[in-house]
């Protein structure tokens, strides 16, 4: 994104597959209002209707946050925010963008024609489904206090985390009395995460997937 040209930038992961005349419908977004920071699209949840859009003309739904899988970006407007905040890895990178948008009074919408379906979770090979449990529950901690040290500050993102933190702790430790093993590492890359992300270490963790 820092070295794009265009006046406007559509940010989409792989998995995701677009309505009829997706494009289309966030040029025509740009035509409707075109003070805006972020433009998402509306997600569809069944998987089934997610080419049906039909060609309504229904407005912009100004609000907080839009999620990730598909942003519509006027980057003439992030020139003063700049773009994610690369301490993330995964999880909120894309809250912290939107509230950094908010902060300066900028205008964020969904646009009701757009739909998108997001295959989410269910993309990953199932041979791998271990691992990126790993590698989530470790994001997820280390992001959550993060982001809430960010934009908040240290003893409110403290206080927010430590009944999580002594969860994890406990379910680290019963699941590893009882001989659950994985079940037992799954909490503890959870306490990893938050601890790491505590201390002020970078999120570092990253799968393995040989």
């Amino acid at each position: 994104m820092k070295k794009a040209k265009t006046k406007y930038c559509l940010i989409l992961n792989p998995d995701t597959i677009l309505g009829d005349e997706a494009i289309n419908f966030f040029i025509e977004s740009v035509k409707k209002n075109n003070n805006f920071h972020i433009i998402g699209p509306l997600q569809t949840k069944n998987e089934f209707s997610k080419v049906n859009n039909s060609k309504k003309n229904l407005a912009l739904i100004e609000t907080k946050q839009v999620e990730g899988f598909a942003m519509f970006l006027n980057m003439k407007k992030f020139s003063n925010i700049g773009f994610f905040d690369e301490n993330f890895f995964l999880y909120l990178e894309e809250i912290d963008l939107c509230k950094r948008v908010k902060n300066t009074q900028g205008k964020i919408f969904i646009d009701p024609n757009i739909k998108i379906f997001h295959f989410g979770g269910r993309a990953v090979n199932e041979i791998f489904s271990y691992e990126i449990e790993l590698t989530r529950n470790w994001h997820w901690m280390w992001s959550l206090f993060y982001y809430n040290k960010k934009h908040k500050n240290y003893f409110y993102a403290l206080v927010l985390v430590l009944p999580k933190f002594f969860s994890a702790l406990f379910k680290t430790l019963f699941y590893q009395i009882i001989f659950r093993k994985r079940k037992s590492k799954i909490y503890f890359n959870r306490l990893s995460g938050l601890f790491n992300s505590l201390i002020g270490k970078s999120s570092w963790y990253r799968p393995t997937l040989d």
